[in-house]
């Protein structure tokens, strides 16, 4: 709700008690979707420094696939 859709019918204490509320809930709004973005950001890192300890070359993954291919075609025969 916003302060224009303020109910004008309430007394004095029941609006300051309902703008309070509002005002709770902005800033309950506020945190969550900042505390989302911070998870996001976090996620992002974690799979960053993923990428950077499992990184290899591609040729090095060959040559040991080509050495296992081998080794099991002599135990197959």
């Amino acid at each position: 709700m916003e302060t224009g859709k303020l109910p004008h019918n309430l007394p004095k204490k029941q609006r300051e008690l309902f703008l309070r509320i509002q005002q709770q809930q902005r800033e309950a709004a506020d945190s969550s979707s900042q505390d989302q973005s911070e998870e996001d950001d976090d996620k992002d890192k974690d799979v960053e420094k993923e990428q950077e300890e499992n990184w290899y070359s591609s040729d090095e993954e060959e040559a040991s696939l080509a050495d296992v291919l081998k080794n099991l075609s002599k135990q197959v025969r």
